[in-house]
């Protein structure tokens, strides 16, 4: 696999099972869409996670609080309360604007051309880089009893790779700015200066 640096197809094929986001879901939009994959598909996707971290976790913004290792969402509300704190010692703060962004099904429209070039940014190595690219390639999705439906966006929903791949992927576009990310959440705060 990893020396044609191809992600097999029958390995591709998900089965998607809705798990639910609320006690007794009533919406379609209540339940989390999970991806079942194939057993040898995990063992790759295992090897191709542990690679990959080598080439990309110590690239990414330590603005991303979310999937890193000893980093949890405490970190981010520590880190958020702290800046907000030191803003607020300032004496030409008069008030701290504060927006937060929500990715609204982030891991779903996440498109792999734009992977590909944040991969290539962070240049971690074509060996690498091929196969992720090709996991994305060519998916396959199907719910009980229907049959299976192509897919060019998004990473499926429980594979190791998806946070990852989200990672990388936010990273690209991290600004320079007084913000913490957990996952596909950011808080962005500005000091309002006294006029």
């Amino acid at each position: 696999m990893f020396v044609q640096r191809q992600y097999p197809n029958i390995w591709k094929y998900s089965e998607v099972v809705p798990l639910p986001k609320v006690r007794t879901p009533t919406e379609c939009r209540e339940f989390r869409p999970i991806s079942l994959l194939i057993n040898c598909g995990k063992v790759a996707e295992n090897f191709l996670t542990r690679h990959h971290n080598k080439h990309v976790l110590p690239k990414i913004s330590n603005q991303q609080c979310a999937y890193c290792r000893g980093l949890q969402t405490t970190d981010a509300v520590i880190s958020t309360l702290e800046r907000w704190i030191s803003q607020l010692y300032c004496k030409t703060t008069k008030a701290i604007e504060v927006i937060y962004k929500d990715f609204s099904k982030a891991f779903d429209s996440l498109q792999p051309s734009k992977l590909l070039s944040a991969l290539s940014n962070m240049q971690v190595p074509d060996s690498i880089i091929q196969p992720c690219l090709d996991f994305l390639d060519g998916r396959q999705y199907s719910a009980a009893k229907s049959t299976y439906i192509p897919s060019r966006v998004g990473v499926p929903q429980g594979t190791l790779l998806e946070p990852l791949f989200w990672l990388v992927f936010s990273n690209s576009y991290t600004p320079d700015a007084d913000i913490t990310m957990y996952a596909d959440d950011i808080t962005y705060s500005n000091p309002l200066s006294i006029s």
